[in-house]
């Protein structure tokens, strides 16, 4: 099976040479498109026991991937231990519905709004389980109730989408920023005044096993990540940034918790 396009990165690094130093300062930004259209953001997943990234003997196996791990889609160094976790900071949260085609073949589109034929209906899954799902009346088409997160990891910016249990999650994580108040004013300080560190922990039910997450909070930002952070958030609501298309395969597989998509 071949590998998908721009999900694997090879890694090449060398040090810099003295005669491009100059060039590359002046030429920065040089063959980089930064037209709205071409603003994708990349994807933040919880590496489960059967996501395709930790199978060894797969196509699809990334270097050092274990169950629990998070990926970070596209980064230099993509994988990052779950247990030591990764500082983000949280500059937006948007809700999205992603439709996708049944029997796993693969992304329709990505809705701001519920669908108005979206109804609840009990779908069996490939696994053989029958579970409750989001289904279009119009075509059939599952729905996926997202919450998306729009962070930065390493000052670059990943959107960590929640569904299923995860939904718990980012309401949590969503009334937490809510206790930081203004010292001279007393409002809601903006969610990208602190940064956390977002780690997973194992978790289980009557169904299977999987990884969720948790947050610590690690205090407050500094004044360029704040000037960064608001930035980004600022495009979210412009409509500048958006996440890429999510991948079916990689939807939280193997999860057990509910949130997998229930083809």
């Amino acid at each position: 099976m071949a590998k998908q396009p721009g999900t694997d990165i090879q890694k090449v690094r060398s040090e810099l040479s003295a005669d491009l130093m100059l060039d590359t300062e002046k030429d920065a930004g040089m063959g980089i498109s930064f037209k709205q259209e071409d603003q994708l953001l990349p994807l933040i997943y919880v590496l489960q026991s059967g996501s395709p990234a930790v199978d060894k003997r797969g196509d699809n196996y990334i270097d050092g991937a274990e169950p629990g791990d998070f990926w970070l889609r596209n980064a230099l160094d993509p994988i990052k231990n779950g247990e030591e976790g990764i500082i983000a900071i949280p500059c937006e949260m948007t809700r999205a519905w992603i439709e996708w085609l049944p029997n796993r073949q693969g992304f329709v589109a990505r809705h701001d709004t519920p669908p108005s034929d979206m109804k609840t209906s009990i779908v069996r899954g490939d696994d053989g389980r029958e579970r409750q799902a989001l289904v279009r009346g119009v075509n059939g088409n599952i729905i996926q109730d997202t919450r998306e997160f729009f962070l930065l990891v390493d000052g670059q910016p990943f959107v960590f989408p929640c569904t299923g249990t995860k939904h718990t999650f980012a309401r949590q994580w969503n009334t937490f920023f809510k206790q930081f108040l203004h010292p001279k004013t007393g409002g809601i300080m903006p969610s990208f005044s602190r940064k956390y560190r977002l780690t997973t922990i194992p978790s289980s039910n009557a169904i299977g096993k999987w990884f969720g997450v948790k947050f610590q909070d690690e205090g407050f930002v500094t004044k360029a990540e704040y000037d960064r952070a608001k930035t980004l958030c600022m495009e979210v609501r412009a409509g500048k940034k958006r996440a890429e298309t999510p991948d079916a395969k990689h939807e939280e597989s193997g999860t057990g918790d509910g949130s997998e998509i229930p083809f």
